[in-house]
């Protein structure tokens, strides 16, 4: 059985990592990025921009003939720390784009080269604990992350017959150093909220 993975974002930390597993397996690996990335990767990586119609061609050659399609989306950029009154709304969009417009276009491009080809497939895309408990200061990175859990619900709605779409949420379970500043957590319940907080009914 011939198996095509497609790795984005394959130059960054997740990437790079993920990118040295899956070069071990049997198949063919498609490794993306914008960037070369390190000075021997363990995989040649195919210079693209996942937002072009160049990707989207990439992906339709790749899987034409192929017996299994898999997609790992790690492409993404972390902004640095700032509070909703220094973000400017250009700030935001430009966090939205790189994080959750670039998913949509890479998922798209992969579901629609999946179907024409035939092939069953599945994708998985990086999501973060941020998209359900926010951090501090990333406003615009937590929204976007929280957009990729909707778009893998949507396309599991539209592609599941042939897709299965899945959003991993990394990142530290009790604190992480953009949420320390809201002391410790409460369990139960207060865990879901924002700053830990109960509900008191009157």
């Amino acid at each position: 059985m011939t198996c095509v993975r497609v790795i984005t974002g394959a130059s960054g930390m997740v990437g790079t990592a993920l990118t040295r597993h899956l070069a071990q397996l049997p198949g063919t690996l498609l490794a993306v990025d914008t960037h070369p990335g390190e000075p021997a990767p363990a995989h040649p990586v195919t210079l693209a921009d996942i937002t072009s119609q160049d990707f989207a061609d990439l992906l339709a050659d790749q899987l034409h003939g192929a017996d299994r399609a898999e997609l790992y989306h790690t492409a993404g950029h972390v902004p640095g720390l700032n509070r909703i009154t220094d973000t400017p709304v250009e700030d935001f969009t430009r966090t939205v784009a790189d994080n959750l417009t670039a998913t949509y276009s890479a998922l798209r491009a992969f579901a629609l080269a999946s179907r024409q080809a035939g092939v069953p497939a599945a994708a998985v895309l990086l999501s973060s604990i941020g998209a359900t408990r926010a951090h501090r200061y990333l406003v615009g990175y937590d929204a976007a992350k929280a957009g990729t859990e909707c778009l893998a619900r949507s396309f599991t709605l539209e592609f599941g017959e042939h897709l299965a779409v899945r959003a991993v949420a990394l990142g530290p379970i009790a604190q992480s150093a953009t949420t320390a500043a809201d002391g410790e957590r409460s369990s139960g319940d207060g865990a879901l909220s924002v700053l830990g907080r109960r509900g008191v009914s009157r």
